[in-house]
């Protein structure tokens, strides 16, 4: 059984159809030729090239997690009507190259490989302009906290610097400055 971990592959072919269940689905076969057991860890070129179908449901339901992965490998489209074949735009994924997330589960008893296309965060446009904002808004308030920080510690050390003073007021009040070189015995 093929290892669980990440694996980069090229899309050899796909095909839009039906689940046994009768599930609108999308099967891409790929050819494995790189692993990785996580995202840490350098990929390494494997002896073998594995073929490994995922599966993916064009579901309302599903469409926006199937979308992210199908975004994943190419797919410049929100709509579906770019994997119709009929459609003049038709996107073509042979020879795509995407990264295919193998993990080991169970299933009417024995246990099975189950891939899926890991998506490494490939934002479009409208998700990198609100992801750079909320960085934007996220500095700025970071560089108030820190300016807030600096003032608190400096008004802290101001306080620190007024009570030192005056409690050496204070001392010197009631014992006299002595620090004219006068001894402690000659003033009494």
């Amino acid at each position: 059984m093929i290892a669980e971990g990440l694996y980069k592959g090229t899309v050899e072919s796909y095909e839009l159809g039906e689940s046994r269940t009768g599930k609108e689905q999308f099967t891409i076969d790929f050819l494995l030729k790189e692993y990785s057991p996580n995202e840490q860890t350098e990929y390494v070129e494997l002896e073998e090239h594995e073929h490994f179908r995922v599966y993916l449901y064009l579901t309302p339901r599903a469409w926006n997690m199937t979308l992210g992965q199908l975004r994943s490998i190419g797919y410049p489209s929100k709509e579906p009507d770019l994997l119709d074949p009929m459609n003049d735009d038709f996107f073509d994924f042979t020879g795509q190259v995407g990264i295919v997330e193998i993990k080991h589960e169970e299933w009417q008893g024995e246990t099975r490989p189950k891939g899926s296309l890991y998506r490494s965060r490939t934002l479009s446009d409208e998700d990198r302009s609100r992801l750079v904002k909320r960085l934007k808004q996220g500095l700025t308030e970071h560089a108030k906290e820190e300016a807030a920080k600096k003032a608190k510690e400096e008004e802290l050390a101001k306080k620190k610097e007024e009570l030192r003073q005056q409690a050496q007021k204070e001392l010197d009040d009631e014992y006299g400055n002595y620090a004219g070189g006068e001894d402690y015995d000659d003033a009494y």
